[in-house]
């Protein structure tokens, strides 16, 4: 009775930090106007232009947070904006750094599927195995979202099957928690 009981709020934390997550993406489409610095207002605005003259004005201030520590990199990958986070990159933006819960643009490129973002984090060197504060990998949010392609294209780069977050879970675990439990049997029959 004690497992069954543990399993629920367990699965009742999961579901609330989801939530969270989401709750977190739709506060940039709603947030207040001029609350974040103006490289990352550019970015969540979508406006490539804003972004190339704040470049040419002030690049000591392209590396400015935002809400949670995060950076312009980092909201262009939630959002999915191709050619702001090639720009970016171009750029120098810093691919390892991390948000206050430690999630990198990958982290946010994966959660949200954004599989061309995420092949291009990866091409500019961006580390697959990165962890957040939870011991979460981007590999991990993906497959929780149910996002198979992203899962796919990180196993073919190598990303390690092996590492295990905080509580001991791994890639198996989150693919449990996806929506789609059709991840889980792909996985299987891919050999994890």
């Amino acid at each position: 009775m004690r497992l069954s009981a543990f399993v629920t709020t367990f699965l009742c934390f999961l579901f609330t930090v989801s939530m969270a997550q989401a709750q977190q993406f739709e506060g940039y489409k709603n947030r207040v106007l001029g609350a974040e610095p103006p490289v990352i207002e550019a970015v969540l605005d979508q406006d490539i232009e804003q972004l190339r003259k704040l470049w040419l004005k002030d690049r000591p201030r392209y590396q400015d947070r935002g809400q949670l520590g995060r950076t312009a990199l980092m909201s262009a990958a939630m959002i999915g904006n191709l050619e702001i986070v090639d720009f970016l990159i171009t750029k120098d933006a810093l691919l390892e750094a991390a948000d206050e819960a430690g999630n990198t643009a990958l982290h946010y490129g994966a959660t949200q599927g954004h599989v061309e973002i995420v092949k291009g984090l990866l091409a500019a060197g961006a580390n697959m195995n990165s962890t957040n504060s939870n011991g979460e990998v981007p590999l991990f949010l993906a497959a929780r979202q149910g996002h198979w392609d992203v899962i796919k294209l990180l196993l073919d780069c190598g990303a390690d099957t092996e590492i295990t977050d905080y509580t001991a879970r791994g890639l198996m675990d989150y693919a449990a928690m996806a929506k789609d439990r059709r991840i889980l049997r792909k996985l299987k029959q891919e050999g994890y």
